[in-house]
């Protein structure tokens, strides 16, 4: 037998894997030949341990210590069955530093299956199972890095992986799915690289993020989670790129209290309530996302603002942007269409910017303010539509300022039931009307071009309310002014 190689086989060869590892040497290898092995390792050597025969039939069994405990530079460990038993919370694997590296093993945990701590830690997990553990399958904490690569991570009571406190491993082409809770759990300062990883049937959330996680969320599958792909909360940030979010429960993201997080070219599609929601003054930057097949692709409310720039929200079953109960946010060169109640909805005290962006084809409505929503609407182009461009009613007030509002079906802007508003130099024209006043409405049209209309420029009923200053009334196919 070459000195560099040591059989374990729990009869004839070595009894149990310590007595190998005590006069084992570096660049040594031990075979681990089936059996179960009721130990603790502590490796601090570059050994190999290999498992020789099914996995499933060569089994390490911690209990009062981890199974495994590593602070070796370059040690490897294949083939092994890892499990952890007793009445304490240790880990299955604990690395607490080095750079060991674990591939084709089965890993289960009574609370951890492997923890990642401390600035010198840095190992590799490549092709393992890490399952049904009683808290975690990955834990990742006080500066903890690694690279984890194509395993499959399941069934774990409270999260698939744990990072925080300065964690910041590298986690990529994994299968994270059936967490009792969360796929991916970051707080308290944790971060991460996350890429090309699937993310899917978690009992809660995808990814949560609060209390300072900052992870990079890069082109992963998030999907058919119980509540929501991605939920931020109470601090949370990260940077969320190229991913797919589709087919969760509630929404694709929720963003809240004290968040911030950047959203940029993803396809959120297919969630049961909104592609994105932000609330309780949840801000963040969304922007060249597509957003589509939602309730409502983009739902603020109670002081939510965020920047939402260059994306393509169309086809939710809704309104493209719903904002009310005091929501906020600016809206910038979006495109906006085919979605099936209107393109932005206002009510309730909501009061957005919604500025250069194309509203049209909605089944409904391009913008639709009532019940005193608010907000600045300026330089767009709303068009198109199924009903009217804009409408404004029970106690809406928007400034509507420098829009071009055509060919929609209805009318160019209607305001009823008591609507107001400052209408002030658009551009209204190719509508059935330009400018339908009704039912004590009182806005203020100023320097607006209403011109080229089927029917009236503005057409009045039941109201003798409103201020008309400066505006071009031409080439309407009724005239400029009825009042019914």
């Amino acid at each position: 037998m070459s000195k560099d190689i040591l059989i374990v086989d729990g009869k004839t060869g070595f009894l149990t894997i310590n007595e190998a590892l005590k006069v084992a040497s570096a660049q040594t290898t031990i075979r681990v030949l089936p059996s179960i092995y009721r130990e603790s390792l502590e490796i601090d050597k570059d050994v190999t341990i290999i498992g020789v025969g099914k996995i499933d039939e060569i089994v390490i069994i911690g209990s009062e210590k981890s199974a495994i405990s590593s602070t070796a530079k370059q040690a490897r460990l294949q083939n092994l069955t890892l499990k952890q038993e007793g009445t304490g919370d240790e880990p299955c694997v604990d690395i607490s530093s080095g750079g060991i590296r674990i591939e084709e093993c089965y890993i289960s945990g009574k609370v951890d299956a492997v923890a990642v701590h401390g600035v010198q830690s840095n190992p590799v997990l490549k092709n393992n199972r890490i399952y049904e553990s009683g808290k975690s399958g990955l834990f990742i904490y006080d500066g903890g890095k690694g690279i984890f690569e194509q395993n499959e991570i399941y069934g774990n009571k409270v999260c698939g992986i744990l990072i925080q406190t300065g964690g910041d491993p590298t986690i990529r082409k994994n299968l994270i799915y059936n967490g009792y809770k969360f796929g991916i759990y970051i707080s308290d300062d944790g971060k991460g690289t996350f890429e090309q990883n699937e993310i899917y049937n978690s009992q809660s959330c995808g990814v949560l993020i609060q209390t300072g996680g900052d992870p990079t969320i890069y082109k992963n599958k998030i999907h058919d989670n119980k509540i929501s792909g991605i939920y931020i909360y109470n601090g949370g940030k990260g940077t969320i790129e190229q991913n797919e979010i589709y087919n969760s429960q509630s929404c694709g993201i929720d963003v809240g209290i004290g968040c911030n997080p950047i959203m940029r070219s993803n396809r959120i599609y297919d969630n049961l309530n909104s592609g994105i929601f932000i609330f309780e003054g949840g801000t963040g930057t969304f922007e060249q996302n597509e957003i589509y097949g939602n309730k409502d692709g983009v739902y603020v409310n109670s002081n939510g603002d965020p920047m939402v720039c260059n994306n393509q929200i169309h086809d939710n079953s809704g309104s493209g942007i719903f904002i009310h109960d005091n929501g906020k946010g600016t809206f910038e060169n979006n495109e906006i269409f085919k979605n099936k109640v209107c393109g932005v909805l206002v009510q309730t005290g909501g009061d957005p910017m919604v500025r250069n962006n194309q509203i049209h084809d909605n089944k409904k409505s391009g913008l639709f303010i009532y019940d005193n929503g608010e907000g600045t609407f300026e330089q767009n182009e709303i068009y198109k539509n199924q009903f009217n461009g804009v409408d404004v009613g029970s106690g809406g007030n928007p400034m509507v300022r420098s829009n071009q509002i055509y060919d929609n079906n209805q009318n160019g802007i209607l305001i009823f039931n008591n609507g107001k508003g400052k209408f002030f130099e658009n551009d209204i024209y190719r509508n059935k009307n330009g400018i339908f006043i009704k039912t004590n409405s009182d806005p203020i049209t100023y320097e607006n071009k209403i011109h080229d209309n089927n029917g009236f420029g503005i057409l009045f009923f039941n109201s003798d309310k409103g201020t008309f200053i400066g505006n071009e009334i031409y080439k309407n196919k009724d005239g400029s002014y009825f009042r019914l």
